[in-house]
Protein backbone atom coordinates (compact mmCIF):
# COMPACT_ATOMS: atom_id res chain seq x y z
CA UNK A 1 0.00 0.00 0.00
CA UNK A 2 2.89 2.67 -0.53
CA UNK A 3 2.96 2.56 -4.13
CA UNK A 4 2.18 5.97 -5.11
CA UNK A 5 0.92 5.10 -8.09
CA UNK A 6 -1.54 2.16 -6.84
CA UNK A 7 -2.78 5.37 -4.46
CA UNK A 8 -2.89 7.77 -7.25
CA UNK A 9 -5.33 4.75 -8.88
CA UNK A 10 -7.62 4.13 -5.99
CA UNK A 11 -7.98 8.04 -5.37
CA UNK A 12 -9.26 8.82 -9.08
CA UNK A 13 -10.74 5.89 -9.63
CA UNK A 14 -14.56 6.52 -11.04
CA UNK A 15 -15.58 3.34 -9.54
CA UNK A 16 -13.93 0.46 -7.59
CA UNK A 17 -12.52 -1.55 -11.11
CA UNK A 18 -9.08 -2.28 -10.56
CA UNK A 19 -7.39 -5.22 -8.56
CA UNK A 20 -3.82 -5.12 -7.45
CA UNK A 21 -0.59 -7.51 -6.95
CA UNK A 22 3.31 -6.94 -6.10
CA UNK A 23 4.75 -8.26 -8.95
CA UNK A 24 7.49 -9.54 -6.06
CA UNK A 25 4.58 -12.56 -5.20
CA UNK A 26 6.18 -15.19 -6.83
CA UNK A 27 2.68 -16.62 -8.37
CA UNK A 28 1.77 -12.94 -9.84
CA UNK A 29 5.31 -12.81 -11.04
CA UNK A 30 5.27 -16.92 -12.79
CA UNK A 31 1.64 -15.77 -14.49
CA UNK A 32 2.65 -11.93 -15.68
CA UNK A 33 6.23 -12.95 -17.01
CA UNK A 34 4.16 -16.06 -18.85
CA UNK A 35 2.19 -13.74 -20.39
CA UNK A 36 4.69 -10.87 -21.27
CA UNK A 37 7.58 -13.25 -22.15
CA UNK A 38 9.70 -9.98 -20.57
CA UNK A 39 11.86 -9.08 -17.32
CA UNK A 40 9.17 -7.73 -14.96
CA UNK A 41 10.66 -4.91 -12.08
CA UNK A 42 8.85 -3.85 -8.76
CA UNK A 43 8.67 -0.58 -11.26
CA UNK A 44 6.56 -1.75 -13.80
CA UNK A 45 3.52 -1.28 -14.34
CA UNK A 46 1.55 -4.49 -15.12
CA UNK A 47 -1.98 -4.60 -16.32
CA UNK A 48 -4.66 -7.47 -17.21
CA UNK A 49 -7.17 -6.66 -19.03
CA UNK A 50 -9.52 -9.66 -20.67
CA UNK A 51 -6.95 -11.95 -20.40
CA UNK A 52 -4.97 -9.53 -22.19
CA UNK A 53 -1.57 -8.10 -20.03
CA UNK A 54 0.01 -4.80 -20.79
CA UNK A 55 3.21 -2.97 -19.43
CA UNK A 56 4.86 -0.39 -18.76
CA UNK A 57 3.11 2.80 -20.49
CA UNK A 58 0.61 1.03 -22.77
CA UNK A 59 -0.86 -0.59 -19.04
CA UNK A 60 -0.63 3.46 -17.62
CA UNK A 61 -2.19 4.66 -20.32
CA UNK A 62 -5.17 2.03 -20.39
CA UNK A 63 -5.80 2.92 -16.94
CA UNK A 64 -5.54 6.73 -17.29
CA UNK A 65 -8.33 6.14 -19.60
CA UNK A 66 -10.68 4.95 -16.62
CA UNK A 67 -10.00 7.79 -14.17
CA UNK A 68 -11.93 10.66 -13.32
CA UNK A 69 -10.76 13.97 -13.95
CA UNK A 70 -8.53 15.08 -17.11
CA UNK A 71 -6.65 12.12 -16.62
CA UNK A 72 -8.65 10.31 -19.55
CA UNK A 73 -7.13 12.74 -22.15
CA UNK A 74 -3.61 11.16 -21.41
CA UNK A 75 -4.93 8.06 -23.47
CA UNK A 76 -4.33 9.72 -26.51
CA UNK A 77 -0.26 9.73 -26.25
CA UNK A 78 -1.05 6.13 -27.11
CA UNK A 79 -0.29 7.28 -30.52
CA UNK A 80 3.51 8.20 -29.70
CA UNK A 81 5.36 4.93 -30.85
CA UNK A 82 5.66 2.45 -27.56
CA UNK A 83 9.54 2.48 -27.85
CA UNK A 84 9.55 6.16 -27.49
CA UNK A 85 7.27 5.85 -24.52
CA UNK A 86 8.81 3.51 -22.57
CA UNK A 87 12.07 4.55 -23.25
CA UNK A 88 10.80 7.79 -20.82
CA UNK A 89 8.95 5.54 -18.94
CA UNK A 90 12.04 3.50 -17.84
CA UNK A 91 13.97 7.14 -17.02
CA UNK A 92 11.22 8.49 -14.73
CA UNK A 93 10.73 4.47 -13.22
CA UNK A 94 14.49 4.83 -12.58
CA UNK A 95 14.60 8.43 -11.26
CA UNK A 96 11.11 8.34 -9.20
CA UNK A 97 12.22 9.09 -5.79
CA UNK A 98 14.43 12.26 -6.76
CA UNK A 99 11.36 13.40 -9.02
CA UNK A 100 8.28 12.23 -6.71
CA UNK A 101 9.83 11.59 -3.35
CA UNK A 102 9.58 9.06 -1.29
CA UNK A 103 5.88 8.39 0.39
CA UNK A 104 6.92 8.24 3.91
CA UNK A 105 3.39 7.20 4.89
CA UNK A 106 1.34 4.01 3.78
CA UNK A 107 -2.42 4.31 3.56
CA UNK A 108 -3.90 1.73 6.33
CA UNK A 109 -6.74 -0.71 3.90
CA UNK A 110 -9.97 -1.62 5.49
CA UNK A 111 -11.19 -4.23 4.50
CA UNK A 112 -13.24 -3.00 1.34
CA UNK A 113 -9.96 -1.72 -0.12
CA UNK A 114 -8.19 -5.50 1.27
CA UNK A 115 -10.33 -6.99 -1.16
CA UNK A 116 -8.93 -5.46 -4.01
CA UNK A 117 -5.43 -6.94 -3.55
CA UNK A 118 -5.11 -9.97 -4.87
CA UNK A 119 -3.52 -12.42 -2.28
CA UNK A 120 -0.51 -15.02 -3.79
CA UNK A 121 -3.26 -18.21 -4.22
CA UNK A 122 -5.47 -15.85 -6.20
CA UNK A 123 -3.12 -15.11 -8.43
CA UNK A 124 -3.51 -18.55 -9.67
CA UNK A 125 -6.77 -18.00 -11.00
CA UNK A 126 -5.45 -15.39 -13.34
CA UNK A 127 -3.84 -17.81 -15.37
Amino acid sequence: MCNGFVQFVIRHERSPEFLFAPLQWENAQDVFQKAVDKTLTSETVVLMENGIVFTRTTAVLRIMRKLSGIYPVLYSFIIVPRFLRDAVYRVLARHRYALFGRRQECIVPGPELLARFISSERTESIS
